[in-house]
């Protein structure tokens, strides 16, 4: 194929065979790329730079295997790149640097199979992302960083299967991503009841906690001798007022448990005049969670709560 023909990039392939390569820089600019192809084997390569600048991208394979890699270093900056894959498999990498920087990324994939990896640093810098697969199986990585800083992101899954860690470190700067799991770290559950009494028209503390944390559930309940359904259960969070929940506008609106509100009645009985008002678990507080009651009749109640929480470590 002649170099002036106008599909002489339709293909570029890059194949290297040695023992040992002092600097090895394989630099490429285009504005479009149907199959890029970089294959390295080699014993022993001191520095490893694959720099590629293109409009288009078509498909990008970048794949290596050696025993000892002094620096890697893979940068790929471009509008549109379809798939992005870079593979590397070795026995000792001292530093491993990956930087993308893109309009749109349509799947990328950065597998690394090695026994020991010094540094090892992901960084990618793009306004969208449909599918990022970060992969990562070795024996010992002294310190890993992946970093991602984008507009949205479509699926997010970052898998590592190692021995042993010094250093994890995971950040994302984003503004939409379409599945995140968050394991929150709280400590132990912890389970409170008490008879609290509560002065005819007075608004009394049930109880409060402070600290960070999550609940787990709540119930208070009070019986009379006349009915009390508009006393109200307060809900304050991080000393902000959450609401204000009485048996009779639950009742009314049907918020009984299983609802999607935040508050729900357990029982309403005007026969009998027995109320049990609870609280959603999974409410989060920064500061301090706290629940009083708001006796709103002319006599005095006595009413029980059940507090079950978690606080963060």
């Amino acid at each position: 194929m002649a170099f002036g023909t106008p599909d002489w990039w339709s293909r570029v392939q890059a194949d290297i065979v040695a023992q040992s390569i002092a600097q090895l820089d394989v630099d490429i600019i285009a504005q479009t790329l149907a199959n890029l192809n970089v294959d390295i084997i080699a014993q022993t390569l001191a520095n490893l730079k694959v720099d590629i600048n293109a409009q288009s991208l078509d498909n990008v394979d970048v794949d290596i295997i050696a025993q000892t890699l002094a620096n890697l270093n893979v940068d790929i900056i471009a509008q549109t790149l379809a798939n992005l894959k870079v593979d590397i498999n070795a026995q000792t990498l001292a530093q491993l640097n990956i930087d993308i920087i893109a309009q749109t990324l349509a799947n990328l994939k950065v597998d690394i199979n090695a026994q020991t990896i010094g540094n090892l640093a992901v960084d990618i810098v793009a306004q969208t992302l449909a599918n990022l697969n970060v992969d990562i199986a070795a024996q010992t990585v002294g310190n890993l960083a992946v970093d991602l800083n984008a507009q949205s992101i479509g699926n997010l899954a970052i898998d590592i299967n190692t021995q042993t860690i010094d250093n994890l470190t995971f950040d994302l700067a984003k503004q939409t991503l379409d599945f995140l799991t968050v394991r929150p770290a709280y400590g132990s559950a912890q389970f409170h009841t008490a008879p609290i009494d509560i002065l005819a028209g007075a608004t009394t503390t049930l109880k409060e906690i402070i600290g960070q944390g999550v609940l787990l559930g709540c119930f208070v309940t009070w019986d009379t001798v006349l009915t009390s359904k508009m006393c109200e259960v307060d809900l304050l969070i991080d000393d902000v007022a959450s609401g204000s929940f009485s048996p009779y506008t639950l009742n009314f609106y049907k918020q009984y448990p299983g609802t999607e509100c935040i508050a729900f009645v357990y029982q309403y009985n005007e026969t009998d005049f027995d109320y049990t008002v609870g609280l959603k678990s999974g409410i989060t507080f920064e500061s301090k969670f706290k629940i009083e009651f708001h006796n709103r009749v002319a006599f005095g109640i006595q009413a029980v709560y059940y507090l079950y929480w978690a606080l963060t470590p």
